[in-house]
């Protein structure tokens, strides 16, 4: 993705908890700051759309199809080592 121009700012509260929780996803996935977290996922949600928030019932129902696209893979893989 092409670099962009950062030069808004959003300023919002959390909760201590919530701002541990941030940190450790910092971490997990090597960013600099939390705030790169948050853009990230604000970028993530922009892309999705409206009414695409993962919601409990949602992230199952994907799980489902990647367990499905998996096992074929699964199953391909099979195939071709077999010839």
């Amino acid at each position: 993705m092409a670099e962009k121009e950062i030069t808004k700012m959003v300023s919002f509260r959390l909760a201590v908890d919530q701002h541990t929780k941030l940190e450790e996803l910092r971490l997990a996935q090597g960013e600099r700051s939390v705030s790169a977290v948050v853009r990230g996922a604000v970028d993530r949600l922009i892309q999705d759309g409206p009414g695409k928030a993962v919601t409990g019932e949602n992230l199952k129902s994907r799980i489902r199809k990647l367990e499905k696209r998996v096992d074929l893979l699964a199953l391909d893989i099979k195939r071709i080592t077999s010839l």
